[in-house]
C-alpha cells in the first residue's frame, strides 16, 4: 500500500508536522517557528497532501490530525498548543468537537488515515512498541511540551519528530496483515475499518446492519444469572455452588462491569484435590510450579474448546437487548459458519477477519457505549462456560486422570496411556452433552510456572509460550533477557545445555531488557525517558531508577542502558549472569539444574 508515515510536534513557539513515504524517502515538513503564520500556499498544501494520500500515524485520530485542522486553518504555534494540552490533558477531543470550524477541517482531512494505536493489540505507547520491534533508537521527547524552546531546540526537537516516524513505519510494517485485513474487510462491507480496533469493527458492522433498528439502551444496576439445564455435578458441594447462582443479583457498576459477589468468588473451587478460581475473566487453576513428561507410560495432552465464547453465544441464543434477537443470532451465526468454512478450506485471511468480528462481538458485550451492550448475557456465557470446563474437570479425575491446569477454554490433562480410550470416551460423551466441540494437541512436555506462564512442546518439537516470563518479544511482550527464553526452550527441546545457548548467541537483541517507567527513568544523571531498554553488563555497578523516586526498576541493578543498539556491546555482556537467570526460568517452572548438578 502507497502510503506516508507522519507526525507532528507541538510546543508554544514551535510547532511541525513531519511526513515520508513508507518505504523511505524524502522528509516533508511544514513548520511554524515563534510568530511564525503559515502561508495560504503552505497551508493548501498541507490540506492536499493529507486528503490525496493514505498516512499512517499513531494515535493520529486522537491527536496530529486535530492539531494538522489548526494549523491549515493558519493557527499559530501557540494556539495550536492550546489544541495539544486540550488533548493531552484528557478534555481533548470530546471539547474539541464543539469547535465547528476545527471539526469541520479534521473530518475533511482524516477520511482515509491508518491509526495504528487502534490496530495493536495492547494499549502501549510508540516507543514501547519500538522497543518490542528492536528498533535501533528509542528518543525520548528531550523537551517538556510546554517549553519555549530556542533554535537550536527547535532541530532538537525536529530530529526527534524524524526518529518517530522510523517507529511509525517500523510498527505498520508489523502490521501490515490487519491493515490488509481491514481493507479487505471494508470493501466488503462498505465501511472505513482502517482506524478501528478488532471490537470496533465489529460494533460498525452491527450498526450498520441494524441501522434504524437499534434500541435506546436502558440503566442496568443489577443482573442474574440462569445456568442452563444440562449443568450439573456429582459432587455436592459443586451443586450447592448451582443452587447460590440461581438465586445471586450481581451488581453492575457505573463503569458496566459486572461485580462479582466476594463471598462466592474469592475462595478456589477444589475438584479431585486441585484448586481452580472463577472468575469473569474465566477459570484459572491455581497450579503450582511443576515439570512434567510424557513417557511410555503417560501421556500428556492439551485439550482446548473450539470458538468457545462465540459457541456458547449461540448454544445460549445470547442476543444483545438494543438489537432485535433473532436477526442479530441470524448475523452471528452466519459469521461464525463462514470462518468454519473459510478455516477448514484453508483460507486463512478470511478465517482471520471473521474471527476478528466474533471475538469482538463478545468484547463489545461488556462494553456500556456500545449497542451490543448486555452484561447478562456476557455474564451467561463466561460462567457457563467455567461450569461446563468445571463438569469436565470432575469427570476426568474421578476417572483417575490428572488435570494439571486449566485457563479459560481449556485443559492439560496427564493421563495413562492404557486408560486412553477412557479419556477419549469422556471428551466425546462431554461434546455430545455441551453441544462443544474439543480440540487436542499431545505435549512431550510441559514446563508449568503458573497457569498464566508456561513453556509446552508438542510432540512435534513445537514449543508454545505463554506469558511475559516465557515468551520472548512481540507486538504483546517487551524484550526480557529474551535470549534466556531460547536457552529454556532448547534445553527442553533439545537437552542443549543453557551455557551452549547463551555462550554461542551473537545477537545483541537476545541480550536486551526493557520496561515502561511511569514518570521516566534515570540511570545516573543519564534520563532515558518513558521506556527503558539496558542489558547487563560486566563493567556497570548503576542500577536504572525511577526519576519520580529513585527507586530501582526490576531487573535493571548493575545495567547498562542501551537506547541505541550497539552490536559491539557484546563484549560487555555479562554472560554467567544470563546463564544463571536462564537457570532461574527452569527453575520456576520445576526444574532445579543447580541441584541436580550437586547430587553429581
Amino acid at each position: 500500500m502507497p502510503g506516508y508515515v507522519y507526525d507532528c510536534e507541538s510546543y508554544p513557539n514551535y510547532f511541525l508536522i513531519a511526513a515520508r513515504p513508507a518505504g523511505g524517502g524524502m522528509v516533508r515538513k511544514w513548520e511554524l517557528r515563534d510568530g511564525d503564520v503559515a502561508s495560504t500556499d503552505d497551508r493548501k498544501s498541507a490540506l492536499e497532501f493529507f486528503k490525496s494520500e493514505t498516512h499512517i500515524g499513531f494515535n493520529n485520530r486522537n491527536y496530529d490530525d486535530w492539531v494538522i485542522a489548526g494549523y491549515i486553518l493558519g493557527y499559530s504555534a501557540a494556539e495550536i498548543n492550546e489544541i495539544s494540552r486540550e488533548i493531552i490533558t484528557g478534555k481533548g477531543v470530546s471539547v474539541l468537537w464543539s469547535h465547528r470550524t476545527l471539526s469541520a477541517r479534521y473530518n475533511e482531512l482524516s477520511g482515509h488515515h491508518i491509526d495504528l494505536m487502534a490496530i495493536s493489540p495492547v494499549f502501549a505507547g510508540l516507543k514501547s512498541y519500538g522497543t518490542r520491534l528492536h528498533a535501533p533508537s528509542i528518543q525520548s521527547l528531550p523537551y517538556d511540551p510546554e517549553e519555549m524552546l530556542s533554535i537550536d531546540q527547535m532541530d532538537d526537537v525536529a530530529e526527534y519528530c524524524v526518529n518517530d516516524l522510523d517507529l511509525t513505519e517500523r510498527l505498520y510494517k508489523a502490521l501490515l496483515p490487519q491493515i490488509k485485513l481491514r481493507e479487505d474487510m471494508g470493501e466488503e462491507y462498505g465501511i472505513q475499518f482502517l482506524h478501528r480496533s478488532d471490537a470496533q469493527m465489529a460494533e460498525a458492522i452491527y450498526r450498520d446492519r441494524f441501522d434504524g433498528q437499534i434500541r435506546k439502551k436502558t440503566e442496568i444496576r443489577s443482573v442474574g444469572y440462569e445456568p442452563p439445564e444440562n449443568v450439573g455435578f456429582r459432587a455436592t458441594d459443586l451443586n450447592a455452588r448451582i443452587d447460590r447462582l440461581w438465586v445471586t443479583r450481581f451488581d453492575v457498576s457505573r463503569s458496566g462491569k459486572v461485580i462479582l459477589p466476594a463471598d462466592m468468588f474469592a475462595k478456589p473451587v477444589g475438584i479431585g484435590g486441585r484448586e481452580y478460581a472463577m472468575g469473569i475473566g474465566g477459570l484459572h487453576s491455581t497450579s503450582k510450579k511443576m515439570h512434567i513428561v510424557a513417557d511410555d507410560e503417560y501421556g500428556i495432552v492439551d485439550v482446548d474448546v473450539a470458538s468457545y465464547y462465540p459457541a456458547l453465544i449461540i448454544n445460549g441464543k445470547v442476543s444483545p437487548p438494543s438489537l432485535p434477537g433473532e436477526q442479530f443470532q441470524l448475523l452471528f451465526n452466519d459469521l461464525v459458519n463462514r470462518r468454519l468454512d473459510a478455516k477448514q478450506a484453508g483460507d486463512k485471511t478470511t478465517a482471520q477477519s471473521l474471527k476478528i468480528l466474533i471475538n469482538g462481538t463478545f468484547g463489545k458485550l461488556a462494553d456500556p457505549y456500545s449497542c451490543l451492550y448486555h452484561p447478562q448475557g456476557m455474564l451467561w456465557v463466561t460462567l457457563t462456560g467455567q461450569l461446563y470446563l468445571m463438569m469436565l474437570i470432575e469427570q476426568l479425575t474421578d476417572n483417575g486422570h490428572d488435570v494439571i491446569s486449566a485457563n479459560t477454554d481449556g485443559l492439560v490433562v496427564r493421563y495413562k496411556r492404557c486408560d486412553k480410550r477412557n479419556l477419549v470416551d469422556i471428551c466425546t460423551h462431554w461434546q455430545a452433552h455441551t453441544s462443544l466441540e474439543l480440540e487436542y494437541t499431545p505435549y512431550s512436555q510441559l514446563l508449568l510456572s503458573n497457569v498464566n506462564n508456561y513453556v509446552a512442546v508438542t510432540t512435534g518439537l513445537d514449543v508454545r509460550t505463554k506469558g511475559a516470563r516465557y515468551s520472548p518479544a512481540s507486538l504483546r511482550t517487551l524484550p526480557h533477557a529474551d535470549i534466556c527464553k531460547t536457552a529454556v526452550d532448547r534445553y527442553l527441546t533439545y537437552g542443549t545445555p543453557p551455557e551452549v545457548t547463551i555462550g554461542s548467541a551473537t545477537d545483541m537483541r537476545g541480550f536486551l531488557l526493557a520496561r515502561t517507567v511511569k514518570g521516566g527513568a534515570l540511570w545516573g544523571s543519564e534520563k532515558l525517558g518513558g521506556v527503558a531498554r539496558w542489558y547487563w553488563g560486566l563493567w556497570s555497578t548503576d542500577t536504572i531508577v525511577y526519576a519520580s523516586s529513585g527507586n530501582r526498576v526490576p531487573s535493571a541493578d548493575r545495567s547498562c542502558p542501551m537506547m541505541k543498539l550497539n552490536v559491539n556491546a557484546l563484549q560487555n555482556v555479562d554472560i554467567d549472569r544470563y546463564i544463571d537467570h536462564a537457570y532461574e526460568l527452569l527453575a520456576d517452572g520445576g526444574i532445579d539444574l543447580r541441584q541436580e548438578e550437586l547430587a553429581l
